[in-house]
């Protein structure tokens, strides 16, 4: 669900770009600190950018799967929810994902990334960055 009060600006220190693993993995972005209580952030959404990825990085039958985590101290998540499961069909194309953050969010909030598959396939994606940001 979009944020009908946003105005589509990113400070760019709330923002955290991270390699993609080399091989099968999960890649966690920084934690997003909301503040607490009366402190908490405006409402803002949370939007991943994920550049294109090619055959060589995901060859057909692999997967990318995209989650939202959120936590109390910044060291022990817990999944709120998960966008569709991607399938490559010799690479995937460039995407971004936004989302509101929900009300009941805890203090941190961040991105999970997995690259996965059955054969063993997936390939060195260190070179690529997905990029997270608060959007206000």
């Amino acid at each position: 669900m979009s944020n009908e009060l946003s105005r589509n600006v990113k400070d760019a220190v709330l923002q955290s770009a991270v390699a993609l693993s080399n091989g099968a993995d999960t890649t966690y972005t920084a934690g997003f600190d909301l503040g607490s209580g009366a402190a908490k952030l405006a409402p803002c959404e949370l939007e991943l950018s994920i550049p294109a990825l090619t055959a060589t990085h995901m060859p057909t039958g692999t997967t990318l799967s995209v989650a939202v985590q959120d936590s109390a101290d910044d060291s022990s998540y817990t999944t709120l929810f998960t966008y569709p499961l991607r399938t490559s069909a010799s690479g995937l194309a460039a995407d971004a994902t936004r989302t509101g953050i929900p009300t009941d969010a805890r203090q941190y909030v961040r991105y999970a990334v997995t690259l996965a598959d059955a054969a063993g396939t997936v390939g060195d994606c260190r070179l690529v960055d997905v990029t997270a940001a608060l959007v206000f």
